[in-house]
């Protein structure tokens, strides 16, 4: 759990200093999307804030926050939630006035919260780890729509592998 905490702390921190305006003359973009599978398995709501912007390459860092189950196995309010961390670099490849066409490349850790059942038949909460790298293409519509669609390596526990896809809908903000 402190682990946790020191992440969304430095994150939070992090994303007020690339909040103010500086002298780089490209804006940086803060992008909200829903994604359907990737890194958190079932859904997720997601913040993506860019962080680096070379010529043409970008370097953004992501975090989310998902739900799988709402109720533990005594049909009680107890949600299984995962949190997606990451860093993904972006690659355009075209660019034309009706969007942005580009390749991104992700990797990162989701932290998933669980119930699982004890020795004494009782709900019991766990917490794990889990690497993963995505690559896919995205599509930026000229108004700020913004698609992904990625295949994903989820490596549970970091040791084994999952194969999984992902669907991204939401808005870029510049």
């Amino acid at each position: 759990m402190r682990i946790l905490l020191t992440i969304l702390i430095v994150l939070f921190y992090s994303i007020q200093l690339f909040s103010q305006k500086d002298s780089i003359k490209k804006p940086r973009y803060q992008c909200a999307y829903l994604e359907v599978g990737g890194p958190s398995t079932i859904a997720s709501l997601n913040y993506e804030i860019g962080l680096i912007q070379f010529e043409h390459l970008n370097i953004n860092a992501r975090i989310g926050f998902g739900a799988t189950r709402f109720q533990d196995f005594n049909l009680k309010v107890n949600p299984d939630y995962t949190i997606p961390i990451g860093l993904n670099g972006t690659f355009p490849l075209f660019n034309k006035k009706k969007g942005i066409l580009k390749v991104e490349l992700m990797v990162g850790n989701t932290i998933s919260s669980y119930v699982r059942v004890n020795s004494e038949y009782n709900p019991q909460r766990e917490f794990d780890n889990h690497g993963f790298t995505s690559i896919g293409p995205s599509w930026t519509f000229g108004k700020g729509i913004y698609t992904r669609l990625n295949y994903c390596l989820i490596l549970d526990k970091y040791k084994t592998p999952f194969h999984w896809g992902g669907l991204s809908l939401g808005y870029k903000f510049k």
